[in-house]
Formats: C-alpha cells, sequence, structure tokens
C-alpha cells in the first residue's frame, strides 16, 4: 500500500530546510559523494553562478516526516525553469530519497506539485543519472505517470571498475600490455633520474600542504581555469572534514609534478580531479600517479568500486574495463503554454533529426 504524503514544501535554501532533512540526507539511497548535505554545501558556497537560485521541494510523509528532497536550481530571469543543482563540477545526481516506497511516493508527491501549482514550473532538466541504476527509471516513471512531456537523453559515458576483493597485482596483471610497460619503464627511468615521493592526504590537518600542492600543479597544466576559483579548496576542506579526502601528489625532487583528487565514499573511490606539469611528460606522471593511488585503493582501503567519473577518453579504458552511461531526462510541464511550445519545438527537433539522417536537406534546432 503506498504511503500517504502530507504536503509537499519548497524551500529556498539548504540552511533553511528542517532538521530532520539532515538526517534524510544521512540516511538516503544514494551511492556517490554528489548528492550529500556536504556536497550541496559546498556547491552553494562556491560554485554557483550570481544568477543561479536553489530551490528545495520536500515530500512530507502524514506524521510530517521528510521523504524526499529533489535539489533543483532555478535562473533567476526564468524561474520556471528548473533544473538539477548540478553544473561543471557535479558528474552525478539523484534526488536525496528514503528507503523503499515511502522515497518513491515522496518524489511522486514533488513532481505533482511541481507540475500542477500555477505558475511555478513549466519544465525540469535532471541529471546526470545512471541509465543502468534503479534511479533513471523511478525519476523517469514518476515524470511521466504526472503527466509530463519526457525526454531522455545521453550526456557521457563512465569507466569504472568492480573490485571483488582483488589486489593491486592481481588487477595490474589484468592491464593492457602497454600500460604495465609505461609503468615500468617511466618509472624506473623517473627514479633513476631524480628523486620521487608519494603523498596521499586524507585529514583536515593534511588540507593547507594539499591545497597548495593541487593549485601548485593545476596552474601549469594544461587544463583551463577554473570558472570557480574557491570550488576546489573548499570541496578540499569539505572532503576532509567528511573523511571522503584522497588527494594524491606525486614529488619530483621535492616539487610536485601530478596531483589526483579521489573521493572515497560508501566504499567506493572516485576519480574527481586529475592535473601533471607538462614538463615532465616524458615521464608519464599521470599515469605513474594513478597506480599508486589504485594500488593504495585496492590493498589498504579494500574498496568495493573504482570510478573515473566524467568521460569515454580512451586511456581511461586502460584503467576500468567496464562501462555505463549518464542520461539527463527533460520534462516539459504540457498544462502550461509554454511547457507545451517546448515540447513542441523538442517533437520537431526530433522529427527534424530523423529526416535529416534520411538525407532531408532541412535543419532543426538541436535543441
Amino acid at each position: 500500500m503506498d504511503a500517504p504524503m502530507s504536503r509537499v514544501r519548497v524551500f529556498e535554501s539548504l540552511a533553511a530546510l528542517p532538521v530532520a532533512c539532515r538526517a534524510l540526507f544521512e540516511q538516503a539511497e544514494c551511492r556517490h559523494p554528489f548528492c550529500t548535505w556536504a556536497w550541496f554545501e559546498c556547491l552553494i558556497a562556491h560554485g554557483l553562478n550570481p544568477d543561479d537560485a536553489p530551490r528545495f521541494p520536500v515530500a512530507f510523509d502524514a506524521g510530517g516526516q521528510p521523504v524526499c528532497v529533489l535539489p533543483c536550481l532555478v535562473s533567476r530571469a526564468r524561474p520556471r525553469r528548473w533544473r538539477a543543482l548540478q553544473n561543471y563540477y557535479a558528474p552525478m545526481y539523484g534526488p536525496v530519497m528514503a528507503a523503499g516506497s515511502r522515497g518513491e511516493q515522496g518524489l511522486r508527491a514533488i513532481v505533482r506539485h511541481l507540475r500542477s501549482t500555477p505558475g511555478l514550473c513549466e519544465g525540469l532538466d535532471l541529471g546526470p543519472l545512471c541509465l543502468q541504476g534503479p534511479m533513471m527509471g523511478r525519476v523517469e516513471q514518476a515524470l511521466r505517470d504526472e503527466g509530463f512531456f519526457v525526454k531522455p537523453y545521453f550526456r557521457f559515458g563512465n569507466r569504472y571498475l568492480p573490485t571483488m576483493g582483488m589486489d593491486w597485482v592481481t588487477y595490474l596483471a589484468g592491464r593492457p600490455g602497454h600500460l604495465r610497460s609505461t609503468l615500468q619503464r617511466k618509472g624506473r627511468r623517473l627514479r633513476r633520474l631524480h628523486g620521487v615521493a608519494f603523498h596521499l592526504y586524507r585529514q583536515v590537518d593534511d588540507v593547507p600542504v594539499a591545497v597548495a600542492a593541487y593549485e601548485s600543479v593545476y596552474a601549469v597544466s594544461w587544463k583551463r581555469p577554473e570558472p570557480f576559483p574557491d570550488f576546489m579548496p573548499g570541496l578540499i576542506h569539505m572532503a576532509a572534514r567528511t573523511g571522503m579526502l584522497r588527494l594524491g601528489v606525486l614529488t619530483v625532487d621535492e616539487a610536485p609534478v601530478a596531483v589526483q583528487l579521489w573521493l572515497r565514499h560508501q566504499g567506493r573511490a572516485h576519480i574527481y580531479k586529475l592535473a601533471h606539469d607538462p614538463r615532465f611528460e616524458a615521464f608519464s606522471p599521470g599515469t605513474l600517479l594513478t597506480a599508486l593511488m589504485m594500488e593504495r585503493m585496492l590493498d589498504d582501503e579494500r574498496v568495493s568500486e573504482v570510478d573515473f567519473m566524467t568521460g569515454d577518453d580512451p586511456y581511461k579504458a586502460d584503467w576500468m574495463p567496464h562501462r555505463r552511461e549518464q542520461w539527463g531526462i527533460l520534462a516539459l510541464n504540457v498544462r502550461t503554454w509554454r511547457g507545451a511550445l517546448l515540447m513542441l519545438r523538442e517533437r520537431v527537433a526530433t522529427w527534424g533529426g530523423r529526416l535529416l539522417r534520411r538525407g532531408w536537406p532541412g535543419r532543426f534546432p538541436a535543441s
């Protein structure tokens, strides 16, 4: 029997949520760090545009307990177009739900509230959600059942490794020959010519050194400047405070040349950010550091899974033989005239794409 829901309220900040919501975040069915209270706190504080306004619809059961939170953003310029509380920094997403039917009914109640409240929502864009995981189907079905026009779409591929208790030696033996050769040759040559050390930072007391090492390598790397400079230091602080921090640094002659930020959550290791100094490219310092981090995660921490996060870069397949997909869900409220118009545009785009694939000379917008 479905659990009755008493009400849905929309809160405009994380701090405004009832105290009981914090317990829900801690207990929710979430396999990754990116739907935790600490994550959203960090993202809101350091990683949002001034035009972004958080919204937290919360469903309460008949006893007044929160059973589902759907963290979202709206643009102040378009407050009726909702999207996941997610951006460049958040490679995964999910509603914060109580276990079982209570959480699912709460999700449906939130979707119903967004659809039926006049002037509130003309559409949502939610994700990334794992196509092979249960949450994608739950969210999609709830939106369809409540009358939204729903269009799932591909976001990116995601490489990962279920470790199944394997140790480093077993894992390395299963890697491609060219990767094993690179680790052996480059590691031997680098150690012959320089003093090499590996440091793994985890604790709050490590944060100043960890941040300094990360920023020094990132500044000389090939990567573009961070759009929000305070976000990564804030994330490293948050990860240390919550026990998730695993920041590896490879030093050459006592200077950092490669850094990797991994997040450990619920027995899984997530490879979040990588950078290395291109002046040491000939020694493949990033590859050497990945091997050192993998060895530590497999032999010492005995994680159940390692996740390479965003992207289908070919080199990731050498490390992680398994692949899954992260998808988004566009949901349009056809009870509003703008939602109906957007639905028409999506259908025309889909129809136009099919005609283009058949050689039709026209061109339609992709979204």
